[in-house]
């Protein structure tokens, strides 16, 4: 009988137009032709929320699913909902490195965040690398912000130049990342299906709202 496989919800936020669905696409399995065609335009929205699913490996060597969630470039509106943070394990923070403002305007979109999030939700900072000719935010500049922003991961890649190897290297970190906060707050075992446990606590204005996954 196969193990029960752990389960990561990850969310992308950010502004219109730095990549998430081009990651998305990247990401999801049955999509990774796209980066190869000449029509393909990492600025193309989707048209609804959408979320794919991958498995990656832990450093426990134990599969792990990644349940990616897109914004459908419905922030372009700020008319995210609850559904869209629920049970989240994992926020991906998505910036562009030649537009200092995704950067800057990351702020608000952290705020929102932690309106709704679980308390131990993992943060990971990811800089879309576009162009080596226009790269006004440094690396520096990104693990300062995320430093300041308690973001544990700082990670840059070119999603559209990148092998599906380093795509998937950046959805293992966030895993690690994961178990690295759960670990931080005494969570040494996932638990249920999810990793969304039993005990997450909701960081927002009404009150401890415990979130359960099972």
């Amino acid at each position: 009988m196969n193990p029960r496989r752990q389960v990561v919800k990850a969310i992308l936020l950010g502004d219109y137009g730095v990549g998430k669905t081009s990651f998305f696409r990247r990401t999801n399995e049955s999509d990774l032709l796209i980066r190869s065609t000449d029509s393909w335009d990492e600025r193309m929205p989707s048209l609804s929320v959408d979320k794919c699913s991958k498995t990656v490996i832990a450093s426990n060597n134990k599969p792990v699913q990644i349940d990616l969630w897109d914004t459908a470039g419905a922030e372009r509106y700020r008319t995210l909902t609850l559904t869209y943070y629920r049970n989240v394990s994992a926020v991906i923070f998505m910036y562009r490195t030649d537009q200092p403002s995704s950067l800057a305007n990351m702020r608000l979109w952290i705020a929102d965040a932690k309106t709704y999030i679980p308390s131990d939700t993992a943060l990971v900072l990811l800089g879309n690398h576009v162009t080596d000719k226009d790269e006004s935010v440094s690396v520096r500049e990104g693990d300062a912000f995320a430093a300041s922003n308690d973001i544990t991961a700082h990670i840059r890649v070119s999603i559209r130049s990148a092998s599906e190897r380093e795509l998937t290297t950046v959805l293992e970190r966030v895993v690690e990342e994961v178990i690295k906060e759960r670990k931080s707050r005494r969570y040494h075992d996932f638990g249920c299906n999810s990793v969304c446990l039993h005990d997450q606590v909701n960081r927002g204005s009404g009150g401890d709202k415990r979130l359960k996954c099972c």
